[in-house]
C-alpha cells in the first residue's frame, strides 16, 4: 500500500511540474482549450478503467447526476485556476496552497457532519495560517523587487481561488460518497464530460480575444508542446487522483494525509528548486516548515483528541 501512496505522490508531483513548464518556456496557449483536454484525457481515461476493473457502466439515481453536475463545475475551476496558479507562481508554494484547502474541509466536517475539532485540529489550522502569511511575506531584504515578480497579484488571485476550489471538490466528493458511493466511476466520467464541455464553451468565448493577442499562423510545432502536456497532465491527474481515493479507503487517515500532503510539498519544493532555480527566502523556507508541522498536526499523528 505505501508503495501504492509512493506512486500516487510521485505521479501528483509530476503533474505539477507538467502544468509549470509551459509557463517556464514563455509558451502562450489558452488555458480554457488546454483544461479542457485535460478533462477530455480524464474521460477516457476513466471509461478505460470503469471497462477493466467495474465492468462497463452502471444506471445511476438521479442523485449521482445532480453530483456529477455540481462536481462538474468545481472540478472545471479546481483544473483552471491551479494551472494558472502553477503556471504564474513558484511550483513549491503553490503546491502547499492546495495542500491548505484541508482547513476548508475541517471546517465543513464541523458544521456539517458535527465533527469535533480538537486540540490538534485546532492547533494544524492556526500553523497552517502563520504559514500563508510567511510564504506569501515580500517585504524587506535586497530582493523584494523579484519576489514581488515571483509572487504577483495574479498568482494570489489564482491561489486563492485554487485553495477554495480545492476544498470544494473534497467536500463534494465526500457528500457523494455519503448518498451514493457505489457510482462513483459513473459520478467521475458524467462530471469529466460535463466539465470538458464546460471548458470548451468557454474556450469558444474567449478564442477571439486570444487570436488577437497570438500570431496568425501558428505553426503546428508550436501546438505540440501543449498537446503532450495536456495529455501527461490528463493520464497522470486522473491516474492518482484514483489512486487517492482507493488508498484513502485502506489506509488510516492519520498516515495517509500527512505522507501524501507532506510528500507534495517536499516533492514540489525539491523539484522548484532543482529544475526551475527557485530560491525560496528563509521566512518562505520557515513557512514550508511550518506548513509541514501544520499537516502533522491536524492529522493526529500525535494522538487523537
Amino acid at each position: 500500500m505505501y508503495f501504492l501512496l509512493a506512486v500516487a505522490i510521485l505521479l501528483a508531483g509530476v503533474n505539477n511540474v507538467l502544468l509549470h513548464v509551459l509557463s517556464d518556456k514563455k509558451i502562450k496557449y489558452n488555458p480554457f482549450l488546454f483544461n479542457a483536454l485535460i478533462t477530455l484525457v480524464w474521460v477516457f481515461a476513466l471509461l478505460a478503467y470503469n471497462g477493466i476493473f467495474s465492468g462497463g457502466l452502471q444506471s445511476v439515481s438521479s442523485k449521482t447526476w445532480i453530483y456529477a453536475l455540481v462536481y462538474s463545475l468545481t472540478l472545471s475551476g479546481f483544473i483552471f485556476f491551479k494551472t494558472m496558479a502553477m503556471a504564474t507562481g513558484p511550483i513549491s508554494l503553490t503546491s502547499l496552497v492546495g495542500c491548505a484547502s484541508f482547513i476548508l474541509t475541517a471546517i465543513f466536517n464541523a458544521t456539517y457532519w458535527k465533527e469535533t475539532l480538537g486540540l490538534f485540529d485546532l492547533l494544524g489550522i492556526a500553523l497552517m495560517f502563520v504559514c500563508v502569511l510567511m510564504i506569501t511575506y515580500t517585504g524587506g531584504g535586497n530582493s523584494e523587487k523579484n519576489l514581488k515578480s515571483k509572487l504577483s497579484l495574479p498568482w494570489k488571485i489564482y491561489s486563492v481561488f485554487y485553495f477554495l476550489f480545492s476544498g470544494a471538490v473534497g467536500i463534494i466528493f465526500r457528500l457523494h460518497q455519503y448518498v451514493a458511493a457505489a457510482h462513483t466511476n459513473e459520478m467521475m466520467i458524467f462530471a469529466a464530460v460535463l466539465a470538458s464541455i464546460l471548458l470548451l464553451l468557454l474556450f469558444l468565448i474567449t478564442k477571439k480575444k486570444h487570436k488577437e493577442k497570438a500570431q496568425k499562423g501558428t505553426p503546428m510545432s508550436a501546438w505540440k508542446p501543449i498537446l503532450w502536456t495536456a495529455l501527461g497532465c490528463g493520464l497522470v491527474s486522473c491516474i492518482y487522483n484514483r489512486m487517492n481515493i482507493y488508498l484513502s479507503g485502506v489506509l488510516p487517515a492519520a498516515l495517509f494525509a500527512p505522507i501524501y500532503n507532506g510528500g507534495m510539498v517536499i516533492l514540489s519544493f525539491f523539484a522548484g528548486w532543482w529544475l526551475f532555480k527557485e530560491k525560496p527566502r528563509k521566512i518562505q523556507l520557515f513557512g514550508v516548515i511550518v506548513g509541514l508541522l501544520s499537516i502533522i498536526s491536524f492529522s493526529k499523528v500525535f494522538g487523537l483528541f
